[in-house]
């Protein structure tokens, strides 16, 4: 299986984990013809698409995906917006869901005040894959679960964030920090099971590529492949290295 980055950051989120038979989009915050054009135009290919929350770069696109007849799931604060479509899903944290071949478990992420979710998705060809996005802090340990894949937010260094900055307090309120992922999401969550930590939504003005690679490698080493996700990236996410 693959991770395909489409877009990330603050001008467009979206992310593709595709099967050979299915793919899962995560995030809607791209034109859906990007999409497409990374599944070989295979429309009939994409089983769903996952939001994590109602803003823009995360959520702009899913008329584009309706309009197409395909499943939209989303939390509730998002689907009030598009429930006159019949291919529009209220899904709730806590809950297990099946899109296609893919389980998945959302949960709840702080956001600024802003309704948010993460998932923890499973499929038999990658194993146990979390995607984090657009959260102050992590709100679960999946360390029992034995995760082989992490997609994760960045946005900062605490170091190159100003304070005068406009989006300062949203900033520190709605974005993880380098050593908030650190020590409160790699630290707690890996295992000897960890295969790959792709870190997203980095900030144009407050984080330092070098740094983040420089800092989480210290921390996984080299059995972990680490990568900082990219437009046209891609991921293999197998799970098992061989």
């Amino acid at each position: 299986m693959l991770l395909k980055v489409i877009g990330t950051g603050s001008k467009g989120n979206s992310y593709v984990l595709e099967s050979e038979n299915e793919a899962l989009i995560l995030d809607a915050g791209c034109r859906m013809k990007d999409v497409l054009k990374a599944i070989d135009y295979n429309v009939s290919k994409i089983c769903g698409v996952l939001i994590t929350h109602e803003h823009g770069d995360h959520a702009k696109y899913i008329q584009q995906y309706l309009d197409c007849g395909i499943s939209v799931y989303m939390p509730k604060s998002v689907y009030e917006r598009f429930e006159i479509s019949t291919f529009a899903r209220k899904i709730h944290y806590n809950e297990f869901y099946y899109i296609g071949h893919f389980g998945i478990s959302p949960f709840s992420l702080p956001h600024d005040g802003t309704e948010n979710y993460g998932f923890c998705i499973y499929h038999l060809e990658n194993g146990k894959f979390i995607y984090m996005t657009d959260l102050e802090y992590p709100t679960m340990s999946f360390r029992k679960t034995k995760i082989e894949h992490l997609l994760c937010e960045v946005n900062y260094c605490e170091e190159l964030a100003e304070r005068e900055e406009a989006q300062y307090t949203h900033r520190l309120r709605g974005h993880l920090s380098l050593n908030t992922f650190i020590e409160k999401v790699l630290k707690v969550n890996m295992t000897p099971a960890l295969r790959t930590v792709t870190l997203c939504h980095l900030s144009d003005t407050a984080a330092d590529e070098q740094m983040i690679l420089e800092r989480v490698k210290e921390v996984v080493g080299d059995r972990v492949t680490v990568n900082i996700a990219k437009p046209g990236l891609q991921v293999e996410i197998n799970k098992y290295p061989f």
